[in-house]
């Protein structure tokens, strides 16, 4: 068995960790976006497939293309992949596949940012809201570094999170 040391290298990896949760959020997330059927649709960071997997499933387009730089995820989101409308190709944001005539929709669930460290976070929970504070920092694609303070508050209902707001304040 190979010892894996970047959790990242592994698409079964990620799958475990990052996929399970994107396979539940992608069908609200393509349901929210309200892309008309039959569209051309490029899922940018595509991971494992989950995203453009949900596209198929409840998105109805003529066509998915998934891209991300990394190959063992793409090898993944290929092994189990059933539909015929969906692609995966490696490629990174700097070398986004194109179309002839375009896309109907450009879309990422989680891919806008480099190497990215939640440095601090706490949280609490009080009946039905939930507060949490964090800080995070990034390494954008360009080299540029960036950091951010921030909180979410949640409402929850009937253990779904029904809403959530975002504040953030850029840290220079």
């Amino acid at each position: 068995m190979t010892d894996v040391r970047d959790k990242w290298a592994a698409g079964s990896t990620y799958e475990e960790f990052m996929g399970r949760w994107s396979r539940l959020l992608a069908p609200r997330f393509v349901s929210w976006l309200r892309i008309p059927r039959g569209v051309h649709w490029l899922d940018v960071g595509c991971g494992t497939g989950a995203l453009a997997n949900a596209i198929c499933s409840h998105g109805d387009p003529a066509s998915v293309i998934g891209c991300d730089s990394a190959e063992p995820f793409i090898e993944f989101a290929r092994d189990h992949s059933r539909d015929a409308r969906v692609s995966f190709v490696v490629a990174g944001v700097g070398s986004l596949p194109r179309r002839r005539g375009g896309y109907g929709s450009v879309t990422s669930l989680f891919a806008l940012t480099g190497d990215v460290a939640w440095n601090h976070t706490s949280e609490f929970i009080c009946g039905n809201r939930a507060v949490t504070e964090w800080h995070r920092t990034a390494t954008l694609k360009t080299g540029a570094k960036q950091s951010w303070l921030g909180c979410d508050l949640y409402t929850f209902r009937s253990g779904l999170i029904v809403m959530k707001d975002t504040y953030v304040k850029v840290v220079l």
